[in-house]
């Protein structure tokens, strides 16, 4: 599989609070990279970082053949890297529609448009359902949906997910995870931050640890499942 994200020596943070610490990380296209850690140890940092709202403060960041590490936020999304945050961050007062077509603002054919509209309403049906409901009238689990697919209307290389199943029900998790599998399944790319990281272990191809701003420990499902420490400490296991 070809290298779609290399990043290299990323050290970045908040005014003169540094957060990452010299962090690398390497993705091939088609590939679930999942990192789990502890609350406050730099995971949301490194999305933020890769997708440009936090700066790089030193390292390389090559994304499908670009370097990205002093490109904008917009020119990351053009070129396909594409963050749905933590909390979904919709447009409150907003159709779920138009929410979902703020996604493509890139795009300017029409037809286009329709036919991602279309993908998004076939893996999410409660959202065709809802196209015309304002958005501060959803469930969290149907906020969630709807940020996903503001995040496939953009038509992204990767989707980096910060926990994709935080405060919800099993059963609504259960039905996100689902329409991950299906754009797994078709070759989608993701780097997944996760408040459960048990649920990852059918999704994830590769597990990366982190604490205190440093990749300590990385490995595939099958090597997490063996390490009793990783399995008790960070993946629910006994």
């Amino acid at each position: 599989m070809s290298t779609l994200l290399k990043a290299t020596d990323i050290v970045s943070g908040y005014l003169n609070r540094p957060v990452l610490h010299g962090v690398s990380l390497e993705l091939a296209a088609g590939e679930v990279l999942a990192f789990i850690g502890p609350n406050g140890h730099g995971k949301t940092t490194l999305l933020r970082t890769l997708s440009g709202f936090v700066p790089f403060r030193s390292g390389e960041f090559e994304f499908d053949g670009q370097r990205l590490e002093k490109a904008s936020v917009h020119d990351r999304v053009g070129a396909g890297l594409v963050h749905v945050p933590q909390g979904d961050q919709l447009f409150a007062e907003m159709s779920v529609e138009e929410n979902l077509l703020m996604g493509s603002y890139l795009l300017r054919d029409g037809g286009e448009i329709n036919r991602r509209l279309d993908q998004v309403f076939t893996l999410f049906p409660k959202l065709k359902d809802r196209r015309g409901q304002m958005a501060n009238g959803l469930s969290g689990g149907e906020r969630r949906m709807v940020g996903i697919g503001r995040g496939l209307m953009a038509d992204a290389k990767l989707l980096m997910l910060d926990e994709p199943s935080l405060g919800l029900a099993p059963l609504l998790i259960e039905q996100i995870y689902e329409a991950l599998g299906a754009l797994r399944a078709e070759g989608r790319s993701f780097l997944v931050v996760e408040e459960n990281p048990s649920r990852l272990l059918n999704f994830a191809d590769r597990f990366s640890l982190m604490d205190a701003g440093h990749i300590v420990w990385s490995g595939n499902a099958q090597e997490a499942r063996a390490s009793s420490n990783i399995l008790k400490t960070y993946l629910g296991g006994h």
